[in-house]
């Protein structure tokens, strides 16, 4: 677990070498306006996002092959990548209080809780 929460982190670019064992990033409650690249988080099973100033998810978030939980609630979030649709473990995608005006066609296909 990487608890980063409530920090004044503007951007979560950071090396994702060495936090491939990292099963929950908490990076809720802070200023971030981009996300890391997700290339080597596939045991991520919890993305905690809220309450930053996020515009877009990356489209590499589909890498997180064993991501349950993402919770995007509060952020400034207009659409979901299509890619998302391609996390089969996702159970639970919360994303309240954004301004999404549109979603991916495929969603309604998840298996969501």
């Amino acid at each position: 677990r990487l608890a980063l929460f409530s920090n004044n982190l503007v951007s979560a670019m950071m090396p994702t070498m060495g936090l491939e064992s990292v099963t929950a990033l908490e990076l809720q409650r802070n200023q971030l306006d981009s996300m890391p690249t997700f290339t080597r988080m596939d045991k991520l099973q919890t993305l905690e996002v809220a309450r930053n100033t996020l515009a877009v998810l990356p489209d590499d978030i589909s890498q997180c092959y064993a991501l349950e939980t993402l919770d995007a609630t509060r952020n400034l979030l207009t659409s979901l990548p299509d890619s998302i649709v391609d996390l089969q473990s996702l159970s639970k995608l919360i994303v309240p209080n954004n301004k999404l005006t549109s979603l991916p066609a495929e969603l309604y296909k998840m298996k969501l809780t």
